[in-house]
This record gives C-alpha cells, sequence and structure tokens, in this order.
C-alpha cells in the first residue's frame, strides 16, 4: 500500500544511473506517513479495488514476479510440460525437477526440491547512493526510508507467490519477528543476513543449505565447506 513512497523515491521505474535519483525530502515522506496507507484501506469488489485513503497506491515489488512464474507454470502443464526450471531477477523455480541456487561461489548454495521456488533478495537489487549513504528500494512502512539492519533474505516455498511475499516483507523489517513472519505466512525455508553479518534461518532451510563459505576469524576471509 505504499506505492505513493514507492515513487517519492523513483524506485517504481525501471533501475536508472545514480546521478538520476533525488532522495525526497523529510517533509514529502511525512506527509505520506501520516495518512497511514496500509492494506486495510483497500475496498473489494469482485476484481475492483479502491480505497477511500488518498494516500494509498498498490506496488507489488516482488510479486510480480511470483504472480508471472504462477502464470508461466500453468502455461507450461497445460501445454503438457511436467519439467521446467524458470527464473527472473529474483525467483529460481522447479517444476518436477531438483535443482540448487547459489549466486557466486563465495554465497552458498541451496537445494530445492520439485515444484518449489527460491526467492532472494537483497538491498544490492536496487538502490543509489547520495551524500555517501547508500539507498535501497525496501522501504520500512513506518519510516518511509530503507529499511535500514537487513543485507538479505532468501526463503523457500512450493507458492512461487507465497515465497516472493515473505521476502519482500522480511526485507522491509528490521528481522526481529522473522520466525513469527516466517510461521505466519507458512513459508518452508527462510534465511536472513543482517548488514553486520549475522545470519539466521530455520530448520528446514538448515537443511537445505550446503557449500557454506565459512569465514576465517583471523583474516576476515572465506572458504566454502560442504554442510549438506
Amino acid at each position: 500500500a505504499i506505492g505513493k513512497l514507492i515513487m517519492l523515491w523513483g524506485f517504481h521505474q525501471n533501475p536508472k544511473t545514480p546521478n538520476q535519483y533525488q532522495r525526497p525530502g523529510n517533509k514529502a515522506i511525512f506527509d505520506v506517513l501520516k495518512m497511514n496507507p496500509n492494506m486495510g484501506d483497500l475496498e473489494f469488489d469482485g476484481i475492483r479495488v479502491r480505497s477511500r485513503n488518498s494516500a494509498v497506491s498498490i506496488y507489488f515489488g516482488l510479486l510480480y514476479q511470483g504472480h508471472f512464474i504462477n502464470l508461466i507454470q500453468q502455461m507450461l502443464r497445460d501445454a503438457g510440460y511436467t519439467k521446467a526450471r524458470i527464473i527472473t531477477n529474483n525467483l529460481l523455480s522447479t517444476m518436477g525437477i531438483d535443482t540448487q541456487y547459489q549466486q557466486s561461489a563465495q554465497m552458498p548454495a541451496y537445494s530445492i526440491k520439485p515444484d518449489e521456488t527460491l526467492c532472494r533478495a537483497s538491498i544490492e537489487d536496487h538502490g543509489f547512493t547520495q551524500d555517501s549513504r547508500y539507498f535501497h528500494t525496501y522501504l520500512d512502512p513506518d519510516t518511509g526510508y530503507p529499511a535500514p539492519t537487513i543485507d538479505s533474505v532468501v526463503v523457500i516455498d512450493d507458492d512461487p507467490l507465497t515465497a516472493s511475499a515473505a521476502c519482500q516483507a522480511l526485507m522491509s523489517s528490521d528481522g526481529q519477528d522473522w520466525e513469527i513472519t516466517s510461521n505466519m505466512m507458512q513459508v518452508t525455508a527462510t534465511g536472513l543476513r543482517w548488514k553486520d553479518g549475522h545470519e539466521a534461518m530455520n530448520k528446514v532451510m538448515e537443511e537445505r543449505v550446503y557449500n557454506k563459505p565459512e569465514v576465517n576469524p583471523a583474516t576476515n576471509t572465506q572458504s566454502s565447506s560442504n554442510q549438506d
């Protein structure tokens, strides 16, 4: 529901060059926040949606990708396909096959079972630097500014839309209630990394991670190890 805040920051548009972004003023952000846009302001009439709160503007974020994957999966099934590997910017989804996801050799690898989707989000997905500060697209709806503590989130679930929704919610939070959020949204596996390097994951995610880099405290360097 905070699409107007997203537009203030310019994150609703395709990625631009850093000097094309402009940090919004505090008053502009406060003017939106004081009207308290939230999902409870939405009124549904069949497929029609409206809100009497003029500050509400719908921004789907990662949910677009989850929705697209659902549509593609149904199209493939209708065409008779039973096996597929579907990739978007943030999601990797499988149909009828096992696969794995590893962003780079310095990052952990994740095991994805048949008919599951992995969603990975990071503050590096979309942002800009101004006045020596980095501002990313995952805004905290309580402050109107980029969420300050979470660096990245990985979610695995059998529903692409749920995986993307949970990823979006966790990236926009401080991570303190991540287990409550994960359980409430009933996602299969969840893992988070804070900006200070602290990590947390639920039991299922622990079972899915392997080749996880280990940090050597003495040298602050990483090495990979098999942790199945």
